[in-house]
């Protein structure tokens, strides 16, 4: 009679793998869904983007970079004319003609065009508010608060020979001793003339 041979499935190596590999897949699979695995991966994802943003936010605050910084004195008043006034007139004509500081009068004076407007008045008027404006913007910006500061106003107008010229119109000034007593919330237009106002072109304006 031939041997008795036993069938594979009842072998003890066959019994030892099947086990191990039913014990791998049950750890594979509880693995997947362990909730505490899962909170761990999450929070270092986190973390992970957390640094990122700290990372990119100290490049982002470098780049809001102030206009104003490194500029000299001309270079400064020159930028903060052109920010409150505007780098040209409504009629096209450039703001800036020049800008002087003398050193010994201590005095800045700026040589600027003026807008055209419907009647003569409204134009000095105009020009008075941009005067206040831009006063008041050079003594707290550029903190030009140790001498006195001239607005000389220029328009276009037309000479006795019918040709187009260029003439200073208006010219107002503000002493350091002035401006440091104005309240500028509340000091009026109608003050700010009586207070600044040197001389007006009488051909133009009443």
């Amino acid at each position: 009679m031939g041997k008795n041979i036993e069938p594979i499935y009842k072998r003890k190596w066959f019994i030892a793998v099947a086990v191990l590999f039913f014990i791998g897949a049950l750890m594979a699979t509880f693995g997947e869904n362990d909730p505490t695995q899962e909170a761990e991966n999450n929070g270092e994802k986190m973390a992970q983007e957390e640094d990122q943003e700290e990372q990119i936010e100290p490049d982002e605050e470098a780049e809001a970079v102030d206009p104003m910084d490194g500029l000299e004195s001309i270079d400064l008043i020159e930028y903060l004319v052109i920010d409150t006034l505007g780098e040209e007139t409504n009629m096209g004509e450039t703001r800036i003609i020049e800008i002087k500081i003398f050193e010994e009068e201590d005095e800045l004076v700026l040589d600027l065009h003026g807008n055209e407007n419907l009647t003569a008045n409204m134009m000095k008027r105009s020009m008075i508010m941009d005067s206040k404006d831009l006063i008041e913007v050079l003594i707290k910006e550029a903190e030009i608060t140790d001498r006195e500061i001239i607005i000389d106003w220029h328009l276009e107008l037309v000479d006795q020979y019918g040709n187009d010229v260029v003439r200073n119109v208006l010219l107002l000034g503000l002493k350091p001793e002035d401006a440091e007593r104005i309240n500028w919330e509340n000091i009026t237009t109608d003050q700010f003339e009586d207070l600044t106002l040197y001389w007006k072109h009488p051909n133009i304006f009443d």
